[in-house]
């Protein structure tokens, strides 16, 4: 009875691999192939674009799509649902990472080695969303497939790698980093009274932004001792040394 069956799997396996390459020959599977060609080749050129906001568009578009047309168990929704919420913080984070200001508090929040790439740039949500949905590619790639869809696959994989790679330039770009350093310069020395000036801005501000008398009062005398530090030398330099005097000399002993 088993090996009857197994003998039965074996040969329906066949018939069902001859049924599909005989679909293949027909008008409407030409016509599919046409437009898969197309999808591919439109996926092509939205990864030479350059441009990472379409790359991360584009790849959305697909996973809204798969998920309304052919999500039918659980594990596919749940897959391309995690999918689409990953793609949505990497366009997130690309409103962010154009910011200096805003991508220097995320740069900061990210200290511990572990979420700091080889290159020391932060693995934000975005860099973790990328590798995410890049091994999810790897996985789609290694099911059961015809060639073409499986170019198709390969094909968001480079996309999303060369989104990750134009990601991370902007990282650089906003950070500071992979640029020539600047030419190192003797540091500018401000006077006691613009020290004041600046502290006095930096106090009103904070003032302006809701900080307590009592806190600004603290900062105030901390800054206070700061510049009487930074000052010193400089107050130091500007006054005469004072001169020497001769010792007196010996008198004369008559031995």
């Amino acid at each position: 009875m088993i090996e009857e069956k197994l003998l039965s799997l074996s040969r329906r396996l066949a018939r069902g691999k001859g049924i599909a390459t005989e679909q293949k020959s027909t008008r409407l599977a030409q016509r599919n192939d046409k437009v898969q060609q197309g999808i591919l080749s439109d996926l092509k050129d939205i990864g030479k674009s350059g441009s990472l906001e379409t790359i991360v568009a584009a790849e959305k578009s697909i996973v809204k799509f798969d998920l309304k047309e052919y999500a039918n168990s659980k594990n596919m929704m749940s897959s391309l649902t995690t999918a689409q919420k990953e793609l949505e913080a990497i366009e997130t984070n690309i409103g962010l990472v154009g910011d200096p200001k805003r991508y220097k508090e995320i740069n900061m929040s990210h200290v511990q080695p572990k979420v700091r790439d080889s290159s020391d740039l932060p693995l934000d949500s975005a860099r973790i969303a990328f590798r995410s949905h890049a091994a999810r590619l790897i996985n789609y790639d290694k099911t059961k497939s015809d060639d073409l869809e499986k170019a198709i696959i390969q094909a968001r994989q480079q996309n999303i790698r060369t989104g990750e790679k134009l990601y991370i330039g902007w990282q650089e770009e906003t950070l500071g980093r992979g640029h020539k350093e600047p030419t190192k310069t003797q540091p500018k020395v401000y006077t006691e009274a613009q020290y004041q000036k600046f502290a006095e801005q930096f106090l009103a501000q904070a003032k302006a932004q809701g900080m307590s008398e009592r806190n600004i009062a603290a900062i105030r005398d901390g800054i206070q001792k700061g510049i009487a530090e930074r000052t010193k030398p400089a107050e130091a330099e500007k006054r005469p040394a004072p001169k020497k005097s001769k010792a007196p000399a010996e008198p004369d002993i008559e031995r």
